[in-house]
């Protein structure tokens, strides 16, 4: 009878080994999302310098519009302090060519996307 029993939790157990490797690969591509999302934050800090600093504390939303390269195609800047949400806007203007996404994936999602920015 115990024999039957190990047959009835295998499937279960391959369940289990199946969840786990899909969980270890979403776990690397949200460290990639993180990570690129830092990484336009911090070139848009940057590219302000001094700027931002009589902005801390404040925050505005860019939603942005991408390339593949990383050009920048278009922006609007949303949901924030009116004042930084100008100077951002300024900021960006200057901007032309932002780090290229690192895959296609992080491409696909930030190719139009709302980025948090707080300086």
């Amino acid at each position: 009878m115990t024999g039957l029993k190990i047959f009835r939790l295998a499937p279960f157990c391959l369940l289990l080994l199946a969840g786990s490797v899909f969980a270890e690969h979403n776990d690397t591509s949200e460290a990639d999302i993180i990570n690129y999302e830092k990484v336009l934050g911090i070139t848009i800090k940057n590219t302000g310098g001094r700027v931002f600093n009589a902005y801390k504390g404040k925050s505005c939303v860019v939603k942005m519009h991408l390339a593949r390269d990383g050009s920048l195609l278009g922006f609007s800047t949303e949901n924030g302090a009116p004042d930084l949400c100008n100077k951002l806007s300024d900021v960006m203007h200057s901007i032309k060519k932002l780090p290229a996404p690192p895959s296609d994936e992080i491409y696909d999602i930030f190719k139009d996307a709302r980025l948090p920015f707080k300086p």
